[in-house]
């Protein structure tokens, strides 16, 4: 049977909870020299989440039995569904009787209350209480680690590292700071980065103007690295408080796109890079306070955005970019007090995505405009008295 660092136990209610955990604490490297226990020396993985339904059965399989018995610490996603779950209660109670009470058990709340009792209450039972050695609750209370996802307690990065503290068996300060001194270290590495991809796009741009033949080929390169530029590095930048050293970043990815010509003639993807370097770039300068400037590029990735989908109507991803546009044009008015003229580009907005709505519901950026999209009308009626 295999071995994991825990077994993962939650409602199927709250999978992407579950899954969002279990690939965090899959991916996480321990920083190095937490504690010599050998806890702390060993990754936070395998994790076992994947179960079969129970719905047929009385009792917990004989898979999901061993896996609790190879399991060094069990994780409770806790919310009122896994109170209401029978099988999250077998799973704590099975894994109390097998390993005992003082074994690690671990709360990760993401909706209810603890200790609320009632419809609130996301503490299973057998979580509460202590389970006797002929697998009974008892009478004597349980205090598991807990970690809280929600927005009003720890948040989900805190709630994580708690987890995370409680699996290597170090303390929690412990770990927040070499975590940040880990984090530190990386800052130097990955904005020397940046600058050196500044000055592959300088090359990559000159290069496009010089030799139009080799234009497709160079394109492809190019818009893969301002690609990556507008995503990944900007989240990792962002995270450490170095967003500033995209600055040249964007200004050469705009050089690109106004070096490949007329908008008219090019295909969808490079529309795709040109518009997102265009909010980008705006929402930096918006943020530096040339609102002017800012609202001029908001509008040409409007108007590029809106090009895009009358070439290519049939492609759901191009109307989301559009309402994310549109979206950023009516923030502008929104964040300068315009808010009447703000509503209606929202509420247009929105509903170029009400159509997509059966493609939208397990798509992430769907969601998220939506979710944008829906705030800011409310933001704005409230304002307006609406």
């Amino acid at each position: 049977m295999r071995h994991y660092r825990a077994f993962l136990s939650y409602s199927h209610r709250d999978s992407r909870a579950a899954a969002w955990l279990a690939r965090k604490l899959e991916g996480y490297s321990p920083p190095a020299g937490l504690a010599p226990s050998p806890a702390g020396k060993k990754p936070l993985r395998p994790i076992f989440r994947d179960r079969e339904e129970l719905a047929a059965s009385h009792s917990l399989t004989q898979e999901i039995r061993a896996a609790l018995q190879a399991s060094d610490a069990l994780i409770v996603v806790c919310s009122p569904q896994a109170v209401r779950s029978h099988w999250v209660n077998e799973e704590i109670r099975t894994f109390k009787q097998l390993h005992g009470n003082a074994a690690t058990v671990l709360a990760y709340i993401v909706d209810g209350e603890p200790g609320a009792g009632g419809e609130t209450e996301c503490f299973p039972a057998a979580l509460r209480f202590q389970v006797t050695a002929d697998g009974q609750l008892s009478t004597d209370r349980a205090e598991p680690v807990a970690g809280d996802a929600r927005a009003g307690g720890d948040g989900r990065h805190l709630a994580f590292m708690k987890i995370a503290a409680g699996l290597l068996d170090v303390g929690l300060d412990a770990l927040v700071q070499r975590d940040l001194r880990r984090k530190y270290r990386t800052v130097t590495a990955i904005t020397a980065a940046s600058l050196l991809l500044v000055l592959a796009m300088s090359a990559l741009t000159w290069e496009a103007a010089r030799a139009r033949r080799e234009a497709d080929d160079r394109r492809a390169d190019a818009e893969g690295l301002i690609e990556f530029m507008l995503t990944d590095l900007r989240d990792q930048l962002e995270g450490v408080g170095r967003l500033n050293a995209l600055k040249g970043a964007n200004q050469q990815a705009l050089a690109y796109y106004t070096a490949l010509g007329n908008p008219d003639s090019l295909p969808p993807e490079s529309l795709k890079v040109g518009i997102r370097s265009l909010i980008a770039t705006a929402a930096d300068l918006e943020r530096a306070g040339d609102v002017d400037t800012a609202k001029s590029l908001f509008e040409t990735a409007h108007q590029t955005a809106k090009m895009l989908v009358t070439r290519f109507p049939d492609n759901p991803a191009h109307t989301v970019l559009y309402a994310r546009a549109k979206n950023r044009v009516a923030l502008w008015l929104f964040n300068r007090g315009h808010h009447r003229q703000a509503l209606p580009v929202f509420i247009e907005a929105r509903a170029l995505l009400a159509p997509l709505e059966q493609w939208g519901v397990t798509n992430p950026d769907w969601l998220a405009q939506m979710a944008f999209l829906s705030g800011n009308i409310c933001a704005a009626k409230v304002l307006i008295g609406d």
